[in-house]
C-alpha cells in the first residue's frame, strides 16, 4: 500500500498466487472505500511476485512482464493507473518469485528476490535501468520472501531462509548478507556545431 501522502490517493496491488497469465490488479481509495480491482495490462503473476513503494520520483511497481519470459518490470503510477511496464535489463532466464521493494534513503527503489536459489538486488536510479548484484542463496530457499534494507550511502543489508539439513530440513537457517548496493554507470555522448 502506498500511503495518501505520496498520491493523491491510497493504492494497493496484488496478484492472484502462481495464477501465471493473470495480470496485477490495483484498487485506489475511494470516500471511505476502495475502487474495484483493475488489471496492470503487461503483467503476469509468478508466485507471489509484486511490490509497490514510494521513491523520491513518485510511486513504483514491480512485478513481472505478461510473457513467457517472466522477465522483472517497473510501472510508474500516474495518478490514475500505471504506465506501461518497462523491463530493467535483468537478462536472467529465472523469473523472480517475490519482491521486497523499498526505497533507500536517497530516494532510490531497491529490490530484493530470489531467481532459481540465487539472491538477486536490484538499485534502480530510474524505472529503466537497473544494477544488479547477485549471489548463491547457500541452499534450498525456504522460509519468506527476501529483505532489504539500506542506508543512505548504498550499505544494505540482505535476509532470507534456506532449508537446514542439519535439521533434516524441517527447520530454516536464518541467512544474512551485507553489500554495497551497485551504482550504475550509463554511458551517453553528444555533439554540436563547431
Amino acid at each position: 500500500i502506498a500511503p495518501g501522502g505520496v498520491t493523491a490517493s491510497d493504492v494497493i496491488v496484488a496478484t492472484d498466487y502462481g495464477a501465471i497469465g493473470t495480470p496485477s490488479a490495483y484498487s485506489t481509495s475511494k470516500g471511505s472505500g476502495f475502487t474495484s480491482m483493475k488489471n496492470v495490462k503487461h503483467t503476469w503473476a509468478v508466485g507471489t511476485n509484486i511490490g509497490l513503494t514510494a521513491t523520491s520520483s513518485g510511486v513504483r511497481l514491480s512485478t513481472e512482464t505478461g510473457d513467457a519470459s517472466y522477465s522483472p518490470v517497473r510501472a510508474k503510477w500516474t495518478g490514475s493507473g500505471f504506465s506501461k511496464p518497462k523491463l530493467i535489463g535483468d537478462k536472467n532466464p529465472c523469473a523472480p518469485n517475490s519482491h521486497d521493494t523499498s526505497t533507500d534513503k536517497s530516494g532510490r527503489l531497491i529490490d530484493a528476490t530470489n531467481e532459481c536459489g540465487q539472491i538477486t538486488v536490484d538499485n534502480l536510479p530510474n524505472t529503466t535501468h537497473a544494477s544488479i548484484y547477485r549471489f548463491k542463496a547457500g541452499g534450498t530457499v525456504a522460509g519468506d520472501q527476501v529483505q532489504v534494507a539500506s542506508t543512505p550511502r548504498g550499505h544494505a543489508w540482505v535476509l532470507w531462509g534456506v532449508e537446514d539439513s542439519v535439521a533434516g530440513g524441517s527447520a530454516d537457517k536464518l541467512m544474512v548478507r551485507p553489500l554495497l548496493l551497485p551504482g550504475l554507470h550509463v554511458r551517453k555522448s553528444a555533439h554540436g556545431k563547431g
